[in-house]
């Protein structure tokens, strides 16, 4: 295992009145592509809602990371 992985981040509460306007599907694929992204940057091929989700955790998670 690589010395500076991350093995841990932050989702906040305040997330759910975004994520709960998605269907189940879609916020399982959402939860999927976040840690995904956060153990290899990859971004996912999302548009519309779930993009939009997406969009503003990966800028959070990355001000997290930057502190």
């Amino acid at each position: 295992m690589e010395q500076n992985k991350i093995k841990s981040f932050v989702l906040y509460t305040d997330y759910v009145k975004h994520i709960s306007l998605l269907t189940d599907e879609e916020a399982g694929k959402l939860l999927f592509a976040i840690f995904e992204y956060v153990d290899s940057g990859k971004k996912p091929d999302f548009s519309g809602a779930l993009m939009m989700c997406f969009s503003f955790i990966a800028d959070q998670l990355a001000r997290d990371k930057e502190k």
